[in-house]
């Protein structure tokens, strides 16, 4: 029995844990996603810092040596400069620079960038399908573009996040002759930052949770079983002597109902067996009619017994003081006799 009351209660605790298992998974993800996205936000802060402060100056001078060659993109005619002493210069403008950082930072662990255009200067700023895809979309909306790809080849997850370059006035001086005005996305950076370790983190935290709600819902089960198994034991005790009540009420009735019937037609045979000694004592001849009296008595209890053995409804009658008894004669109507003998009235108590 408690089974039939355990089940549903598994059921609904089962749906609830796996609803809090998956909103926790989600909710998981999304804290992720909220915080690569800021930590990609602040680091292309601090690139785009760098850029403008090197637009502002008009680009500025780097010797040249193998690392830094002259820009073959950038056509301006103070490109190269010679220094007094014979060291040779070139200009490195924001695009350069930005290159020059994204190799530094691809030779590293952790973060990477480069720039991307659909109208690059420099081939290697072409972006791939899926650039330049999130690269239309930020030309479309302004908006910064990010998403979440798994890349085996590169030992799992990664965050990709666009943000789009936009013309400002020190940019102008480059690339006006490009065509572009002011305000005008030229391209953008994409930022690539591994999610190893943060997935790592956040699974520990997922993983905490979820454990922590598995051992709630066992405790649940645990205590639910408990005072379901309590109750349904004192359910069932409560059951039993319920029916023991009504087997002892039905002897009772029973028991009631035959002292009643039966107690008649016997007084008026011990009263006529009284009778009939009392005429033997006296020499008296037993008239016939005493002996019917007995006969019909004997017949009406022979008749009570029948209906007793035929027994298939279960009707009480009112006896007395609030007792109720079995109505014999109601409880066997259909399969006793079909009626009973009637009483002699001169007998007594007939």
């Amino acid at each position: 029995m408690a089974i039939i009351f355990l089940a549903p209660f598994l059921i609904i605790l089962g749906s609830f844990l796996l609803y809090f298992i998956v909103r926790e998974t989600h909710r998981a993800e999304e804290a992720e996603l909220a915080e690569l996205k800021e930590g990609a936000r602040s680091f292309y802060e601090l690139i785009a810092v760098a850029r403008l402060w090197n637009a502002e100056h008009g680009g500025v001078y780097a010797k040249v040596s193998d690392a830094t060659r002259p820009n073959p993109y950038l056509d301006v005619p103070d490109r190269d400069i010679t220094s007094t002493d014979g060291v040779h210069y070139t200009k490195v403008n924001p695009a350069y620079m930005t290159r020059q950082l994204a190799d530094i930072s691809a030779g590293r662990q952790g973060n990477t960038f480069r720039l991307l255009s659909r109208r690059p200067l420099n081939p290697a700023n072409t972006p791939d399908s899926r650039e330049d895809s999130m690269l239309r979309d930020a030309e479309r909306t302004g908006a910064a573009q990010s998403t979440l790809i798994t890349e085996p080849e590169k030992g799992g997850r990664s965050f990709k996040y666009l943000m789009p370059l936009m013309i400002e006035a020190p940019c102008l001086a480059c690339h006006e002759r490009q065509g572009y005005r002011l305000g005008d996305i030229k391209g953008g950076v994409l930022i690539t930052i591994p999610t190893a370790k943060l997935d790592a983190i956040h699974s520990e935290g997922t993983r905490r949770t979820i454990l922590s709600l598995s051992l709630l819902g066992l405790v649940s089960i645990v205590i639910t079983v408990g005072i379901i198994w309590y109750l349904s034991g004192r359910l069932t005790r409560e059951i039993r002597k319920n029916v023991e009540r009504e087997k002892l009420q039905a002897a009772v009735e029973l028991a009631g109902a035959t002292a009643h019937e039966m107690r008649q037609p016997m007084t008026v045979v011990n009263i006529m067996l009284d009778i009939m000694k009392m005429k033997s004592s006296r020499n008296e001849t037993v008239a016939a009619e005493d002996l019917d009296t007995i006969h019909g008595q004997c017949s009406r209890m022979n008749t009570i017994i029948e209906r007793l053995l035929n027994v298939t409804h279960y009707r009480t009658k009112e006896y007395c003081s609030g007792t109720r008894i079995l109505d014999i004669e109601e409880s066997s109507k259909g399969t006793g006799p079909a009626a009973e003998p009637a009483a002699d009235p001169r007998t007594p108590g007939a």
